[in-house]
């Protein structure tokens, strides 16, 4: 039996039992997105990210998290408090907050352990579970499904859709249009932020596919434990992608990064399905040179980049690098930061009627 049909015959037991808790994190540091923005020249027009924006009261900020948690079903105790942090503040730049902490909120305990009817398709029993850190994976993945046409790729379990990213993006968007109709900008920009948390989650090819790629599997372990092993290095893989695509964002003039953060042309969209399938098709294309850069040492049982705690210089690794490969991962990761660009000027342009330059000599 040649490597392919082991592979296949491997996962078909896969997905009738996997449970994906291990790899329900997010892309590394969102915050790191939006500084590298906002340290291109595509802000440099834009004037209303010098807006001045009025900080509500700690009394009122609790009490608005209370109605938003309420309304999205959020751990309300888990959802931070910027007039604590920041007790002297009244007024604060638009490009503060842009740049700064709000959007990583998501990640800081808001989506887990919640009630039941937060989960009414039972998404957390297949990603992340119900308690713990893990348990808000379900709100930042989307899994489209199994698709015959692409069987090797789309193999997963349950074969039906799975995850609430797309849902929770559209919810937010709708919440902070309301905002800004209302005339509470504070509120509009920090919905925004969130919304575009699980926008950019969409962009991570990890986040819309199961097993990016057979060789992620460890075959060595197939009657050893190897639901838990897949499990742990489906989510080594996943880690290294997020450490390689962060040393690109920190070294983004050291590895000629930048243009990957330009756009002239800002996007906006309510359906999401151009972005997973923009993620899949980039997962494809980076599921073998990861490989390649990292080898099968992440299928060894001692690794867990889980608990590496930066550990791993992702940057140093990718500069020694003489594969060759390492250049078809970089275009693929520009790609998808280019998409992540776009559509996240796209949605600040929209919520403060700004039309780029470039938008009005094409007469849009």
């Amino acid at each position: 039996m040649n490597g392919r049909s082991v592979a296949t015959s491997a996962t078909a037991i896969l997905i009738c039992s996997l449970w994906m808790g291990a790899t329900a994190q997010a892309w590394d540091q969102h915050t790191f997105i939006m500084q590298s923005l906002g340290r291109t020249t595509a802000n440099l027009n834009r004037k209303y990210l010098y807006d001045k924006i009025s900080i509500p009261t700690l009394a009122d900020e609790k009490k608005m998290i209370h109605e938003i948690s309420a309304g999205l079903e959020l751990n309300e105790k888990k959802v931070p408090l910027y007039a604590e942090k920041h007790p002297d503040q009244k007024e604060v730049e638009l490009y503060e907050l842009f740049r700064g902490e709000m959007i990583d909120e998501p990640d800081q305990g808001m989506d887990q352990d919640l009630p039941e009817s937060a989960d009414p398709s039972h998404f957390r029993k297949w990603m992340g579970g119900s308690t713990g850190p893990t348990s808000q994976g379900f709100r930042h993945m989307y899994f489209a499904g199994f698709d015959y046409r692409q069987p090797l790729q789309t193999l997963q379990y349950p074969v039906g859709a799975v995850g609430q990213a797309p849902a929770r993006y559209q919810k937010l968007i709708a919440l902070s249009d309301k905002f800004f109709r209302e005339g509470q900008k504070f509120w509009g920009v920090r919905t925004l932020l969130w919304a575009l948390h699980y926008l950019q989650d969409l962009h991570q090819p990890f986040h819309v596919i199961q097993i990016p790629f057979w060789k992620y599997l460890p075959f060595q372990d197939l009657f050893n434990g190897f639901i838990g092993r897949t499990s742990q290095t489906i989510a080594n893989y996943h880690y290294a992608y997020e450490g390689v695509a962060l040393s690109y964002l920190k070294h983004y003039d050291d590895t000629y990064f930048r243009d990957c953060l330009e756009t002239a042309a800002p996007k906006i969209t309510e359906d999401l399905a151009e972005i997973v399938a923009k993620s899949k098709e980039e997962g494809r294309n980076i599921s073998s040179p990861l490989y390649d850069l990292f080898g099968a040492s992440l299928k060894a049982p001692a690794v867990d980049l889980t608990r590496d705690d930066g550990k791993t210089d992702y940057y140093q690794l990718l500069r020694a690098s003489q594969d060759e490969g390492v250049f078809k991962l970089r275009e693929a990761t520009c790609r998808l930061y280019q998409s992540v660009a776009q559509y996240t000027w796209g949605q600040f342009d929209r919520a403060f009627n700004y039309i780029p330059e470039t938008s009005r000599k094409r007469g849009r």
